[in-house]
């Protein structure tokens, strides 16, 4: 295990003390017992490797994929208490992102705190639909999203205009028809 020991340039003599500052957390790191450890196994991040190796959980998952422990007389997820003993407490008010976006990985360098809000727009769903919609240059009805004809709503939500006018006049006529 790497430490870095912090030297406080201000405090001299008998009265100094040493924090100690791990680096990085470490693969079997001893401060979580051996049971977890023979849980996980080292396998690559397919999805973003520049993050380097994932620590896959193999034992229980829960029906999303996150990893089950038993923990101080309760079952939690692994990822979470992989990240708060190995890193530190999660914050109020953020929850754990896996940045592989592996849901069974519980090295805590793939982890980082974020709001909810920020998690699910982040979520698997939402990179794939995000980057789907990104890339689409027409609408169903084969209108160009081009930047005159699409309409972005306060989620970030493209849509034709083209469209949307026929939408509306189509209400507008039933509309009339139904009085």
């Amino acid at each position: 295990m790497w430490y870095l020991w912090i030297f406080p340039p201000h405090v001299k003599g008998r009265d100094f003390h040493m924090t100690q500052l791990a680096l990085q957390p470490v693969f079997g790191d001893p401060r979580l017992p051996k049971r977890f450890w023979d849980k996980v196994k080292i396998v690559d991040c397919n999805l973003r490797p520049e993050l380097g190796p994932c620590w896959e959980w193999v034992a229980a998952r829960c029906s999303f994929g996150y990893g089950n422990f038993q923990w101080e007389g309760r079952v939690r997820q692994a990822h979470r208490i992989a990240y708060e003993i190995l890193v530190g407490p999660i914050p109020e008010g953020l929850e754990p992102d896996h940045l592989c976006v592996n849901p069974p990985c519980v090295n805590p360098n793939h982890i980082e705190p974020v709001t909810h809000s920020e998690n699910c727009r982040r979520g698997n769903q939402g990179i794939y639909a995000i980057s789907k919609a990104q890339n689409q240059t027409h609408c169903l009805r084969g209108h160009p999203l081009s930047k005159d004809n699409t309409y972005i709503d306060k989620h970030g939500k493209r849509s034709c205009i083209t469209c949307r006018r026929e939408a509306y006049r189509e209400f507008l006529r039933r509309k009339r028809v139904n009085k």
